[in-house]
């Protein structure tokens, strides 16, 4: 006698069915207000329902959205986007609570309640920062903190929704618009809070200077270079993020275009290039190759660094010699070899630099090996590599990755102001 095995398919279709009786035993145990509502359907598709008559209700299925599988809870007047989850590492409690919160919000006619209407699990500072945002007139596009996943349309595809993934590293954020402003206000849980305000009309980046300090009325102050702002509080935050947009009086750092536009600059009249600046910044080749299209003059490239590193809230001047950029706070070394700096020449470096009482910061070319990364996060380093052809920054160590402005491309589409295939400057 042999043994038939019933195929693949259908294997893969009583486990999905299992699954979300499993989801509609949990979500009856958690919320037995709603219990008798629960129900899944027998057949495919398969999803957790809670019915509330007359058309009314909410799924919890796993679609297909943009070619990304994901876990989402929809309902014919959610009073929002559908919330998206991703379809691993999302518990079983996280999901029936967000449907719960969705069929509640529609008894309730009101929008889906917090933090779950955020895609979030729990309530953090940057979903603290959302909701306040909301209540002063903001329109908070998305929110990214444990939840990794958000949608998103092009301007002039809105009935064809695509799901992006967040790559944040350690620090949470959301992006929003008020006003003529567009913005990205993040949290990291040890350098705390940080505003970055974008102009469309002239395509750059700011990032603020002065978001609080103590001696005003307001909470608003001025702060040192890359204050921490651990202890503000997001209603502080949100105030400072609304009210930027309708007053002069804020202060920001030096704004900066990634595009091939002020402040990307040459050296003012009458200032000389550093005679050691070609063999500092160029590749060591023939002065042709040196001087090919490709690659940017030495004095353009120091310009873009420093215009970027200002930008960040880096006090960096130029220099001479050796030395294109310097600082009264960061020994500012530049690295130009083929190879990734090593681990034992960023502690050679890191010793130069506390030895004159400052942090170290490093421009390499070729960036740094994981070692060296992870010992310049130690010792609260700074470090970027840097485009011989475009001076643009990137890359580098965590802490200098986290200074970083946001990508423009991602940004845009995040607020759905990128149509598909515009063409960049």
């Amino acid at each position: 006698m042999s043994l038939q095995f019933p195929p693949g398919d259908v294997v893969a279709s009583l486990g999905m069915y299992l699954k979300f009786r499993s989801l509609a035993d949990l979500l009856r145990m958690r919320h037995p207000d709603l219990a008798s509502t629960v129900s899944v359907p027998d057949i495919p598709p398969h999803y957790v329902k809670i019915d509330l008559g007359d058309t009314q209700g909410a799924l919890l299925a796993i679609l297909k959205i943009g070619g990304i599988h994901v876990w989402a809870v929809t309902a014919p007047v959610i009073r929002s986007r559908p919330i998206i989850l991703p379809l691993n590492g999302m518990s079983d409690e996280n999901l029936v609570d967000t449907l719960h919160a969705a069929a509640s919000a529609q008894l309730q006619e009101r929008s889906v309640a917090s933090p779950w209407k955020w895609g979030e699990s729990e309530v953090t500072p940057i979903v603290q920062l959302a909701d306040q945002l909301t209540a002063n007139g903001a329109v908070v596009h998305n929110v990214v903190g444990k939840n990794h996943y958000f949608l998103y349309h092009h301007v002039d595809e809105w009935w064809d929704p695509k799901v992006g993934i967040a790559r944040t590293g350690a620090r949470s954020y959301l992006d929003a618009t008020y006003g003529d402003f567009a913005y990205r206000a993040s949290h990291h849980k040890t350098l705390g809070w940080r505003a970055d305000i974008y102009d469309p009309r002239e395509r750059q980046w700011a990032r603020l200077a002065d978001p609080l300090g103590a001696g005003d009325p307001q909470g608003i102050g001025k702060l040192p270079d890359i204050a921490d702002l651990i202890d503000v509080s997001p209603e502080a935050i949100a105030y400072l993020a609304c009210e930027l947009t309708r007053e002069s009086r804020w202060e920001c750092h030096h704004p900066w275009s990634p595009f091939d536009a002020p402040p990307f600059r040459a050296a003012p009249d009458g200032m000389r290039t550093p005679d050691l600046l070609e063999e500092l910044l160029l590749p060591a080749h023939s002065a042709a190759e040196r001087t090919a299209p490709q690659e940017l003059p030495s004095d353009l490239l120091v310009r873009r660094v420093e215009s970027q590193l200002r930008a960040f809230g880096l006090a960096v001047e130029w220099g001479q010699s050796n030395y294109p950029l310097v600082s009264h706070s960061h020994h500012v070394a530049w690295h130009n070899a083929a190879r990734s700096m090593s681990t034992s020449e960023v502690q050679r470096l890191n010793g130069v630099a506390a030895a004159e009482e400052k942090q170290l910061l490093v421009l390499s070319r070729s960036g740094l090996t994981r070692p060296a990364g992870q010992f310049a996060d130690k010792a609260k380093a700074l470090a970027f590599q840097w485009d011989a052809k475009t001076g643009l920054l990137f890359n580098g160590n965590a802490r200098g990755a986290d200074l970083l402005f946001p990508r423009l491309e991602d940004f845009e589409m995040s607020i759905g102001q990128q149509p598909r295939g515009m063409a960049r400057d």
